[in-house]
């Protein structure tokens, strides 16, 4: 039917369910090391690879190999058990495209093979893609080795919007005085 949004509406339904797991898996930085509990080891590979595509570096930003998605993505999953479907099933079928293009896994594709396997999963599964990649953002713009260069570049500093800056105790009595004193007087004056 050309008036049917139903699949938007479907969409939409899905991404907020997906955002608001999100918010209730916060992984503090540094906790996301240590051994899986939710990825298995040819998951993980998976997944270091989609990152090192997704985040490839070069001599002045760190790759996304570098970072610890696979740690912070298992650990998201610890903590949002309703996202481990969408996640697994986005890992498989990445490889699973790549076996069946390219005749070998996704840990084993060329660059350009897995550029061409992920344009396409974007392609066909957004908000997948979209999870996985806000994922990988989110792990390496906290680390502060591509902090470090945010800085250095921009002279923005990625830690001030999460911590805040300290400011200047104000007294605002000053203030609100001048304001009094440029009132009109509410007294009538008597002549002396």
């Amino acid at each position: 039917m050309a008036f049917d949004h139903s699949s938007d509406y479907e969409a939409a339904h899905a991404a907020a369910d997906v955002n608001r797991e999100l918010g209730h898996a916060y992984v503090e930085p540094g906790t996301e090391t240590g051994e899986l509990q939710i990825l298995d080891p040819h998951r993980a590979a998976v997944l270091e690879a989609w990152g090192r595509t997704l985040l490839p570096g070069d001599d002045s930003w760190p790759s996304g190999a570098d970072m610890p998605l696979v740690g912070y993505v298992d650990r998201t999953l610890v903590l949002a058990a309703p996202l481990r479907p969408v996640i697994l099933q986005a890992l498989d079928a990445v490889d699973g495209k790549t076996l069946a293009t390219a005749g070998h896994g996704f840990t084993d594709a060329s660059e350009e093979e897995r550029v061409a396997v992920l344009t396409a999963f974007e392609a066909s599964n957004a908000l997948e893609f979209t999870l996985l990649k806000e994922l990988a953002y989110e792990v390496y713009y906290r680390d502060p080795r591509v902090a470090r260069v945010v800085r250095e570049r921009t002279g923005f500093d990625t830690r001030r919007p999460v911590d805040g800056i300290e400011l200047e105790l104000f007294d605002m009595t000053l203030e609100l005085l001048g304001e009094v004193a440029e009132r009109p007087s509410i007294v009538r004056e008597v002549p002396k």
